[in-house]
């Protein structure tokens, strides 16, 4: 009898190993599925941004999750049309002390001033396009958007505004600085199948004083202020010159190995401010707002994106235009 005890000791104790080991791999498994979640859950959104236009292998994502935190930094900081944070003496004048008091003599009177000055000068640059068309099955449609002269006679716009109109369609500008309302002829465009999404129209404005040319450089840096210009929705009437409106916001990323550069901002910008230009805070042109947009991803559909001044000046280049 004691020898049948003593045997079955070993296989008890044995029984109790292959439990324990078990137990212990189970635990392992539960803890690497727990991890593989919080890894999708925080760093899976990072595999859904993708450009419409672009293909994932020719994509390289951005970590979105970083970019979010710091576009909601300065979002919070960029809450309506005046920003949180005061200027500094000193510091460029542009994104600071819209609408906000200043006592007399305070120094950030001069950086108003300059402000004001340069926020008028990108409004004379701007120009409202508006491109009829016909389609195929006879129905008329408008398309209407936001552009900027680069000399006195070319205007830099987005493709999708002008293209496609058919033989019947018709395009004119609208600049409310030089009250004029003036046909427009595509000098250029850019690949259909490409990211680029610009248009070039060759306007003839009367004679006076010439149209104001906005001044284009690359495209900035991740937290660079900018502001977005275009116009708002509603029906104009075909003379008409309405007031341009603008968004604030910030860059949350920048884009260089897409093929042409992208800037991923938080200005809350609408479909006819497509074709404007986005201003740094020294009023220059850094970016063309486009319709090219992230899917719709929590971390990303808040970013609207802008081609690069970079490549705006290298289309430019590309088709001869000269820039004043």
């Amino acid at each position: 009898m004691s020898q049948d005890n003593s045997s079955a000791a070993p296989r008890l104790t044995a029984k109790k190993r292959r439990y324990a080991a078990g137990f212990f791999l189970g635990l392992a498994l539960v803890w690497a599925a727990v991890w593989l979640l919080c890894h999708y859950y925080y760093y899976g959104t990072l595999y859904n941004a993708r450009v419409a236009l672009i293909g994932p292998e020719d994509f390289q994502s951005a970590n979105v999750d970083l970019l979010k935190a710091e576009r909601d930094k300065y979002v919070n900081a960029l809450k309506g049309d005046v920003c949180s944070q005061p200027a500094m003496e000193g510091e460029d004048p542009f994104f600071t002390l819209l609408g906000e008091p200043a006592a007399p003599g305070d120094a950030r009177l001069a950086v108003a001033s300059r402000q004001k000055e340069a926020l008028s000068e990108v409004i004379e640059g701007l120009a409202l396009i508006r491109a009829k068309g016909v389609r195929a099955d006879g129905q008329a449609f408008e398309r209407i958007g936001a552009g900027f002269f680069v000399n006195r006679d070319t205007i830099m716009t987005n493709r999708r505004i002008v293209d496609g109109l058919g033989p019947a369609g018709s395009i004119v500008a609208a600049s409310g600085a030089l009250r004029q309302v003036m046909p427009a002829v595509v000098l250029a465009v850019s690949e259909p199948e490409s990211l680029r999404d610009y248009a070039l129209l060759k306007v003839k404005p009367d004679a006076g004083p010439p149209p104001r040319a906005l001044k284009i450089v690359a495209e900035g840096a991740v937290a660079d202020r900018v502001m977005a210009f275009g116009y708002p929705d509603g029906d104009y009437a075909p003379d008409s010159f309405p007031d341009p409106v603008y968004a604030m916001g910030a860059i949350g990323y920048v884009l260089t190995d897409v093929g042409s550069p992208l800037i991923g901002h938080t200005a809350e910008t609408t479909r006819r401010y497509r074709g404007g230009p986005i201003i740094d805070r020294l009023g220059r042109v850094i970016g063309l707002e486009t319709t090219v947009f992230l899917d719709k991803s929590p971390s990303s559909r808040r970013l609207r994106l802008a081609l690069g001044g970079s490549d705006v000046l290298a289309f430019l280049e590309e088709n001869y235009v000269r820039v004043d």
